[in-house]
């Protein structure tokens, strides 16, 4: 037999093993039936049909003065369905990884893009194969202490793209500034966790986000896009929040 064939036998055989152990452990009650078809899902569903293109924190204040939720962001994701069938996001869900200074929020936002935790308070979002959309989880990210560290950075030497939208800057260099801060302040291992929830079945996409090695706006590989957040950090507003809410496939 070649090595390809007795991979296969074996994988089949684990699935058949794991089955009767499972069949047994739901006639004990030791498991619900519930729990028992996620398990099955598992093995048999891929999390490659959801990608993630670019990611972005949103900061929660909409004015340089505001106070209240300051050290606040909301990840926003733009996500392309890879699969041949329709996806529907119906739920979403946000934490902080590897220090106790990042960890969940208080605020949160409700509009058409955006996902809560509860699918019942949430319009569901169909993604068509190969269709690209933005969504934003509806619960922030608290990282404790964000907003000292920006008024220690130099940011009025920075320039927005677009002075009147805060979209990016010219000085993109300047985000391995941001990123040796960050991880100064978090260190190095700090992640930002979310995941999203598709189908009636809820199957649970997930991804992380190292806060320390954010990119610049033209990077299309799933990082935080840090020159993002530096100018919506200089020019703060509502007009992230109002354009998503209008359509999920703007080009924000």
């Amino acid at each position: 037999m070649s090595s390809d064939i007795i991979q296969y036998l074996k994988a089949k055989w684990k699935i058949v093993t794991s089955s009767l152990a499972l069949i047994v452990a739901v006639g004990a009650g030791l498991i619900t039936l519930k729990d028992a078809k996620e398990v099955i899902w598992s093995w048999f569903s891929s999390e490659d049909n959801m990608s993630v293109i670019q990611a972005r924190l949103q900061p929660f204040r909409i004015r340089p003065d505001t106070k209240e939720g300051q050290d606040e962001v909301f990840l926003m994701m733009e996500i392309r369905n890879y699969d041949t069938s329709p996806l529907m996001i119906v739920s979403a869900d946000v934490d902080g990884s590897g220090n106790k200074l990042v960890t969940k929020g208080k605020a949160g936002w409700q509009s058409r893009c955006t996902f809560s935790s509860d699918a019942n308070r949430n319009e569901p979002l169909s993604v068509r194969p190969g269709q690209t959309v933005w969504v934003m989880v509806a619960n922030a990210v608290l990282l404790k202490g964000l907003n000292d560290l920006m008024n220690e950075l130099d940011l009025k030497s920075l320039h927005n793209f677009e002075p009147d939208a805060g979209v990016g800057i010219y000085e993109v260099g300047f985000v391995d500034t941001l990123n040796k801060a960050l991880e100064k302040k978090y260190g190095k291992n700090v992640e930002i966790v979310a995941s999203l929830y598709t189908g009636p079945d809820k199957n649970k996409h997930t991804f992380s986000f190292p806060l320390n090695q954010g990119k610049d706006f033209f990077s299309k590989d799933g990082s935080l896009q840090h020159d993002w957040l530096l100018a919506k950090w200089i020019k703060p507003g509502y007009e992230t929040y109002l354009q998503l809410s209008k359509d999920c496939e703007s080009k924000l």
